[in-house]
């Protein structure tokens, strides 16, 4: 992950689980508080299966899941 500051647990949610159903385990950053800007606010990291990542995926209308107004668990 790039940005190590947005995955701070005061300014980012972040919530396992196997998002696109190939038995992996990925993660979602979803920002809250002063962080939240309308930019890649809340992203979807695929795991590879080899305990390394993707590049996190923009949710579109990410501003409607930020942590400040919705919680997706």
């Amino acid at each position: 992950m790039t940005d190590a500051f947005a995955a701070n647990g005061n300014v980012a949610n972040l919530i396992a689980g196997d998002f696109n159903g190939d038995g992996l385990s990925d993660f979602i950053r979803q920002e809250k508080g002063a962080v939240v800007d309308g930019i890649r606010d809340v992203e979807v990291y695929l795991s590879r299966g080899n305990g390394t990542f993707n590049p996190g995926i923009a949710l579109t209308d990410a501003f409607a899941a930020n942590g400040n107004v919705a919680n997706i668990v």
